[in-house]
């Protein structure tokens, strides 16, 4: 269950909440070991005032599209199944893994990318590194991956896409290290 207490602090237990409006924390949550679902067909966002939230496990499954206007951290696991995770130009970062089936993750902020420091299982949907600037695509297995935004994407070691790899705008700067794309989908250039 979750607590809100009279000071205006909302402590998580084991059990889960889902939130198919805006996830707004302007004092305290404490995730503890539950999982918050942002469920919603709409858009919705994540933010408030305290910097960064702080959830255990994060899961977006529904249609919609979830943006970031806060620094999250994710200390347990960070899933995507369907609708748009928009990391916006915030950190999404923490210990925590990823594990994507669907969806698709946005990332502009302009550092290595996905922050996260679990391991990671994509095996559908969409990556998209839409910065408007530098951006360094972190070694790890994706579905599809799109370029995006303005600036240089450059990879951090040998990348496996087993779906489309997708160069919309910006650059796809692979000279440097001569690092190895392993490409099971459409290379689409435009």
């Amino acid at each position: 269950f979750y607590n809100l207490t009279t000071s205006g602090i909302l402590t998580g237990h084991s059990t889960n909440i889902n939130v198919a409006g805006n996830f707004i924390n302007n004092n305290t949550f404490n995730h503890n070991s539950g999982t918050v679902t942002i469920s919603g067909t709409g858009a919705q966002t994540i933010g408030g005032s305290t910097t960064p939230t702080v959830f255990h496990k994060l899961t977006k499954n529904a249609s919609g599209t979830a943006t970031l206007a806060v620094n999250v951290t994710v200390n347990n696991l960070l899933t995507i199944s369907s609708g748009i995770l928009d990391a916006n130009i915030f950190t999404l970062s923490g210990a925590g893994g990823l594990t994507k089936t669907g969806g698709e993750l946005r990332m502009s902020k302009l550092t290595t990318l996905p922050e996260l420091t679990g391991s990671y299982s994509i095996t559908g949907g969409t990556c998209t590194f839409n910065g408007a600037g530098a951006q360094t695509i972190k070694s790890a297995t994706y579905y599809h991956v799109n370029i995006a935004g303005s600036g240089t994407k450059t990879l951090a070691g040998a990348t496996t896409i087993n779906g489309n790899l997708n160069i919309q705008n910006g650059t796809l700067d692979v000279s440097a290290s001569n690092y190895t794309i392993n490409l099971a989908g459409n290379w689409i250039n435009t």
